[in-house]
């Protein structure tokens, strides 16, 4: 049997299997209550996102239970949501069930984590935080034919971490797309990944803290990686998005050494 539940702070929609009808039911708990054998329960990823303690004991009591508790990705319950044709306005929350429903079989299902850690919520928030402050702020050089022009501290910042990094030359094709536009590194890339190997100490906390996949918080470094860089190499399809995961991967770990030390 699967489940379907959507969640607000004062109850949950619930559909069963593929019900017509879905019922309310007060939280979660009282759902588990209603479960007589170990079940598949698939629902929206902010669920007691507001108290980190009952988040938790909703997670271990579906493992307690046997339960699989999966959860569907925000921004892809959104587009579903208008796919579908419906009214946003006024959010009915028996569609919205049936939202989740119909988005389940098409989209990666994430396993819910606890509440993030604080100490990560505060690196996370200074990686983006330095990378925003790079992008806003600019030097004025000089510029072809005596002229002047402004840099961003963004390019600079890049530059320093080309520096450090093998010759663009030296990269293999697929590299080469990924990371810059055959000729030389995309500074936007680069500048962004090193952010990120600032703050994060693992390959796992580096896929979370550039947003590499789906569920991937929204923040500057994902965006920079996402909307300013991939969307544009996704149109050319000369390489997959696990070869651009694997390449920023790479990169991760080159700069990790050189962007602690660098401003």
């Amino acid at each position: 049997m699967t489940v379907y539940f959507d969640w607000n702070k004062q109850y949950i929609n619930v559909l069963f299997d593929d019900a017509e009808d879905d019922i309310k039911l007060p939280n979660l708990d009282t759902l588990f209550d209603l479960l007589t054998e170990p079940t598949v329960i698939i629902g929206e990823a902010t669920f007691e996102s507001f108290q980190h303690e009952k988040r938790r004991a909703v997670i271990e009591r579906a493992r307690r239970e046997g339960h699989t508790l999966l959860t569907t990705p925000t921004r892809a319950t959104g587009r579903r949501w208008n796919a579908l044709g419906y009214d946003r306005e006024g959010k009915d929350d028996s569609i919205a069930v049936k939202v989740i429903r119909d988005l389940a079989p098409d989209v990666h299902l994430k396993v819910p984590e606890i509440s993030p850690d604080p100490e990560w919520v505060e690196r996370r928030k200074a990686a983006n935080s330095e990378l925003m402050v790079l992008r806003s702020t600019f030097r004025w050089a000089k510029g072809p034919k005596g002229g002047r022009k402004i840099i961003s501290a963004k390019d600079d910042y890049a530059d320093t971490l080309i520096e450090k990094l093998p010759p663009f030359a030296n990269l293999t094709d697929v590299q080469k797309i990924a990371l810059g536009d055959g000729k030389v590194y995309n500074k936007i890339v680069i500048a962004a990944v090193g952010k990120a190997a600032k703050f994060a100490e693992s390959t796992r906390e580096f896929d979370k803290l550039a947003g590499l996949y789906h569920h991937g918080y929204p923040s500057q470094i994902r965006s920079d990686l996402h909307h300013w860089r991939w969307r544009f190499v996704r149109r050319e399809g000369k390489i997959t998005i696990s070869e651009y995961r694997r390449e920023l991967r790479w990169l991760y770990h080159q700069l990790r050494a050189t962007a602690l030390t660098t401003l």
